[in-house]
Formats: C-alpha cells, sequence, structure tokens
C-alpha cells in the first residue's frame, strides 16, 4: 500500500497521486504492477493506494543484496528481467502511457518470476504521441532531458525515452 499525506500538499502536489490512480486502474498486463483500491483516511488525511503486492522486493534492493554478497546474477536472470521490462513498457507504449520515472526502485519482482513495472506517479499519458514536461529522477533521465534543463527548452518525449532510461536501469544498477 502506498500512504501519501495529503495535509502539507498543494492541489498541484496531489495530482500526480490522483495521475497514478487513474492510470494503474486502466491497466491490466501481468509486467504491471496491479491496481487494487484506494480510499482516503479523514483521520490521518492520508490517501491510500492498494497495489498488487510485491512478494520479492524490488530490483534496487536485490543489487544492493548481491553487491553486499559480492556475487552476481545469471546472464538467463538479467535477459529474463531485460524482457519482462521491455513487455511493461511496449504495454504502457501501447495504451500511450509514458512512464517517466523508471529506475531499480520502481521495477518490481514476485517470488514466481514474474516482474512489474510500477509507481506510476509521474507517468504522462501522450497526446498525438508526445508527452510534455519532464518529470522522474534526474540522474536516470536521457541526455535530452539534460539538455531541455539547461537550455530552459520544451523538448518533447518519445517513446525511446524509456528504453534510455532501461538502459541506465541496467548500466548503473549492475
Amino acid at each position: 500500500m502506498k500512504e501519501i499525506t495529503l495535509k502539507t500538499l498543494s492541489k498541484k502536489e496531489i495530482e500526480p497521486a490522483l495521475n497514478e490512480i487513474r492510470i494503474l486502474a486502466s491497466l491490466n498486463h501481468k509486467n504491471i504492477i496491479g491496481y487494487k483500491d484506494s480510499f482516503i483516511h479523514r483521520r490521518t488525511s492520508t490517501l491510500n493506494i492498494i497495489m498488487e503486492y510485491a512478494d520479492d522486493g524490488n530490483i534496487q534492493s536485490k543489487i544492493k543484496e548481491n553487491i553486499r554478497r559480492r556475487s552476481y546474477f545469471s546472464e538467463n536472470t538479467i535477459w529474463n528481467w531485460v524482457i519482462q521490462i521491455v513487455e511493461g513498457i511496449f504495454y504502457l507504449h501501447s495504451n500511450k502511457i509514458m512512464h517517466r520515472d523508471l529506475k531499480g526502485s520502481n521495477i518490481f519482482l514476485m517470488k514466481n518470476g514474474t516482474l512489474k513495472v510500477g509507481d506510476l506517479g509521474v507517468s504522462k499519458i501522450a497526446k498525438m504521441g508526445l508527452a510534455h514536461t519532464q518529470t522522474g529522477t534526474p540522474y536516470y533521465s536521457a541526455p535530452e532531458i539534460w539538455r531541455e534543463l539547461l537550455q530552459l527548452a520544451n523538448l518533447f518525449f518519445f517513446e525511446r525515452y524509456s528504453i534510455w532510461i532501461l538502459s541506465i536501469v541496467c548500466l548503473f544498477n549492475s
């Protein structure tokens, strides 16, 4: 369950959470974390999003665990993960949704070996094939995003952005 405190947030800051609920509720794919329900807890002023439980953590925690143990993932495991990430991204793109914050901590694992892309709070539904504005985790941003920040230009994101992020996740989280 994802819990978001509403007390200190502006309406503009609440929008990503509501966006995540709308997007999650509309999706159904084996490699996308499933949406179950959402509710506002009035006493604590929190928005609660109940999602499918990833019973084996996320890729980032597995990588950190392997680093601590000084062990490696097998090539088959890595290919299995990459294929599942691409299938999840393809499903999002086929629904005109761009994740925009794909990173190891947002890629969840199930004990049965299934991998699921999650945390769609900053996702964008593309209109006419383009999505506007930059958000997400800057360290994982494509060069075009950095160019936008440096030039203060308004660049458009294409579906290639998520593939770039996938390569960064694979390179820097290994």
